[in-house]
């Protein structure tokens, strides 16, 4: 990271933005994939954060908030730019929103066949509640295990 920063998305971000996301997750799906949803509506427009690194988008993080907490929906980091601190500074600038508004914690899902649940756990999460997820599958139809972890606030 040399000249990196976190901002919030803005228009030109879009295509940039599609591509990484799909970049990101193309890994994922040969263990999960989404259902098709029938209502796409969203109750809560979502916030989305980009890292930049060098003048290039290399991660971002969608979040909304729900009552008294910060809800990330999504986060991903371009595989070639893993394990370098993106996704951390990404949480990092999310919790401190979440604080700024005085909401009480920062919650995420992960999909526990990822893996992923012990990374979340290196950055402080802890696994609040394992369910077989209703929107997202294993690429051969069968179920997944949703798992909800958070963070408390100071």
């Amino acid at each position: 990271m040399t000249n990196f920063f976190v901002r919030e998305a803005c228009d030109d971000d879009a295509m940039v933005l599609r591509r990484l996301i799909d970049t990101a997750t193309q890994q994922l799906r040969c263990i999960y994939r989404p259902r098709k949803k029938k209502d796409t509506q969203q109750t809560m427009p979502a916030i989305t954060l980009v890292a930049v690194d060098d003048e290039i988008v290399v991660a971002t993080a969608e979040y909304v908030v729900q009552d008294d907490r910060l809800y990330i929906q999504g986060i991903a980091v371009h595989p070639n730019h893993r394990q370098r601190g993106f996704c951390r500074s990404l949480l990092a600038a999310v919790e401190q929103l979440a604080i700024d508004a005085e909401l009480c914690a920062v919650v995420l899902c992960v999909i526990e066949e990822t893996g992923n649940v012990g990374i979340f756990e290196k950055m402080g999460f802890m696994v609040m509640s394992h369910t077989t997820s209703v929107d997202y599958m294993s690429p051969t139809g069968g179920p997944v295990t949703q798992v909800e972890m958070g963070r408390k606030l100071p």
